[in-house]
């Protein structure tokens, strides 16, 4: 599927918002104190067909290296990853819909083929959610740091799992309805 949206995401304190092209009538403050913080928060605009239609200034929990973002177009959400949280903001308002903790860090989002289903990937589990934001289930600690999905087949879900850092990374399947390990070990 082919998005007409883009996210742009970066860090620019002592830019942003006093240059924001949008000023800050349509920021959003996300996570902590609004206005607090600034030069620790991770800015992101939404555009659609190059016109930008909101901002937010997220300020994510410490605790991880990674940070994403992508547009879920049929959840009408754009999700935001980072420290040990993420968020699914509205796609239109950019508003926050949904706030979430993953265990030790976030690491990656990955929507299935079909984009009927999110899995939030972190550092040794995965959590599955549906296009309404319900969460359906958390697999069992899987890895001991960091996971990475390799691709899908039928009703599975193939990761790479980090079981001995650095560098001892090994296959495990999942079942996507149930999250249960089909494959691999327990770390």
């Amino acid at each position: 599927m082919t998005s007409l949206y883009m996210i742009q995401q970066g860090r620019a304190p002592g830019v942003f918002p006093h240059d924001a092209p949008l000023g800050t009538e349509q920021l959003h403050w996300i996570g902590g104190r609004p206005g607090v913080d600034l030069g620790d928060r991770w800015i992101f605009t939404l555009s659609r067909g190059g016109e930008p239609l909101w901002q937010a200034a997220v300020l994510f929990d410490a605790g991880g290296p990674f940070v994403e973002s992508l547009v879920w177009e049929k959840a009408e959400v754009v999700l935001l990853g980072g420290g040990a949280t993420f968020f699914a903001l509205d796609l239109v308002r950019g508003v926050e819909r949904l706030h979430r903790q993953v265990d030790m860090y976030f690491g990656h989002f990955e929507l299935d083929p079909e984009w009927n289903s999110l899995y939030v990937l972190g550092g040794e589990n995965i959590q599955k959610f549906d296009p309404g934001l319900n969460w359906m289930w958390t697999s069992e600690r899987i890895a001991v740091d960091g996971i990475v999905a390799t691709g899908f087949s039928g009703q599975h879900l193939h990761v790479s799992a980090e079981m001995d850092p650095p560098g001892g990374w090994m296959p495990v399947t999942l079942d996507v309805l149930t999250g249960q390990r089909v494959t691999g070990t327990a770390p």
